[in-house]
């Protein structure tokens, strides 16, 4: 047997549907902003922002973080720094945008 879309998303229920969100498309993003976001989602919103770090991040948005450098999107470089499609993933899930 295998594993086709016909056999996997009525098998996890995902349904491929949402915004189409990418460097170059951002339409469904409005009002995105990467370093306000960024800023928003900090500990401490005084830090001085030097890079893109997962760790100065608050605890959900930092598990959140992980979880996509580890599973959703794997990276075979840093995964403690963010990019920026990581952030616009970041802010669609803790914002409920679906995307595809």
């Amino acid at each position: 047997m295998e594993i086709t879309l016909v056999v996997w998303t009525p098998f996890t229920g995902l349904r491929y549907s949402g915004a189409k969100v990418s460097k170059e498309n951002t339409s469904a993003l409005e009002d995105f902003n990467k370093m306000q976001y960024y800023i928003s989602c900090l500990r401490n919103p005084l830090t001085k922002v030097k890079g893109f770090h997962v760790g100065a991040l608050e605890l959900d948005e930092r598990v959140i973080a992980f979880i996509m450098a580890w599973m959703l999107t794997p990276k075979r470089s840093n995964h403690i720094v963010l990019t920026e499609e990581d952030l616009k993933l970041l802010y669609c899930i803790m914002t409920n945008i679906k995307v595809n």
